[in-house]
Parts: C-alpha cells; sequence; structure tokens
C-alpha cells in the first residue's frame, strides 16, 4: 500500500511538471547554433565530430567536483562521481556532499532538449535532505513540495529547466539513510509552439 501511494504521488508530481509548457529561452549565436545556456562543447580527444558536452563551471576530481561560481569555489565530495553526466548543471540543482551515485543519465529528444536523471543514496533521513532541498529551491518558479511519511517530493522551474526532485527513506544497517531522485528536463522551444498550435485548434 505504502508503495503504490508512493507511486501515485510520483506520478501526480511528474505529469504537472511534464504538462507545463516552458519558454523558448535559447538564443542563436552567429553561427546558426543554438545557445543553450550551459557552457559546453569541449571536443573529445578522439577528435571525432561529435563533442563531448562539459560544464565548463566545474573541474572533475576522482571522487569530488570543484564548482566555481560568482561567489567562489566550492568542492564537493562525491562517490561514483564519474557516474555523472560531465555537462550537469550543478548551478541549477547541486549533488549534496558525501552523496554515492548509484546512476546518473543524460538523454536528448527529437528537439535536442536535455533530460539529466541522477540517483544517489545519503546516510541522513529522508525529511533532513529533503529540507535542504527545500531550503536551495524554495526559490523557483511554480514551487510546490509533497510531504508524506514515504516519499517527499518538490517540482518547480527556473527559466531554462523543469525540476522534478524526490527522497524516499530506506533502511541500513538499522539506520535510515535515504534515496535521492533528481530530473532536470530541459524546456524545448519545439513543445511550446505545439502548446500554441493545440491551442488554436
Amino acid at each position: 500500500m505504502k508503495k503504490i501511494i508512493c507511486f501515485i504521488l510520483a506520478a501526480l508530481l511528474f505529469v504537472s511538471v511534464s504538462g507545463c509548457g516552458g519558454s523558448d529561452d535559447k538564443k542563436t549565436s552567429g553561427n546558426g547554433k543554438t545557445d543553450t545556456g550551459i557552457k559546453s562543447g569541449s571536443e573529445s580527444k578522439t577528435g571525432e565530430e561529435d563533442k563531448e558536452k562539459v560544464n565548463e563551471n566545474v573541474k572533475w576530481n576522482e571522487d569530488s567536483v570543484e564548482i566555481t561560481t560568482d561567489k567562489g569555489k566550492q568542492t564537493i565530495k562525491i562517490k561514483n562521481v564519474s557516474e555523472i553526466p560531465k555537462d550537469y548543471p550543478f548551478e541549477v540543482v547541486p549533488i549534496m556532499e558525501n552523496a554515492k551515485i548509484d546512476a546518473g543519465k543524460r538523454t536528448e529528444d527529437i528537439n535536442k532538449a536535455v533530460t539529466y536523471e541522477i540517483k544517489y543514496t545519503m546516510d541522513k533521513t529522508a525529511k533532513d535532505v529533503f529540507k535542504h532541498y527545500e531550503s536551495l529551491l524554495k526559490g523557483v518558479d511554480k514551487f510546490q513540495k509533497v510531504e508524506a511519511d514515504y516519499i517527499y517530493m518538490i517540482n518547480g522551474e527556473t527559466s531554462k529547466y523543469q525540476i522534478v526532485f524526490s527522497s524516499t527513506p530506506e533502511k541500513k544497517n538499522g539506520k535510515e539513510t535515504s534515496i535521492v531522485n533528481i530530473y532536470l528536463y530541459e524546456k524545448s522551444s519545439q513543445s511550446d509552439s505545439n502548446v500554441i498550435v493545440n491551442t488554436n485548434k
């Protein structure tokens, strides 16, 4: 029963986020390419046509990342840091200190809109992790939160991304830990035009 309730809450939150139309925040540079706002695009070592996307504000180490912002540099220790996509926008939704990354994925849809999925575990309670992210994300647009016994969720959006966050409790060696999921959906100008076309029918 608990799992069913969690699934229903997650599904409702996901539907509410995915149903929102994004705004066209992409800019076209002089060479006709779309500027997504993430500093990226360093060439792969093989010299192939494909380019590896890299967040230039992040320096990757074996067990940590060093993030440079307008406030200075910050080093965050992360286990299995290599699982995180190299262009993940830490400045939008950071990953907690001492997180153990279980999975990280980056995908693009047919309109080149990027989705990031990060799953990690923390040696903190799900509520403590939720409170941390609530304080970080409470300023985003369309901020919503769900607090239940078995799941904590936040959704909202920035000018560029739709955000879904969840933390769920898990018992490990008699101690409560948490499983954290972060989803960032890049807004697509193509999806906006589809919304406009549909409303004119």
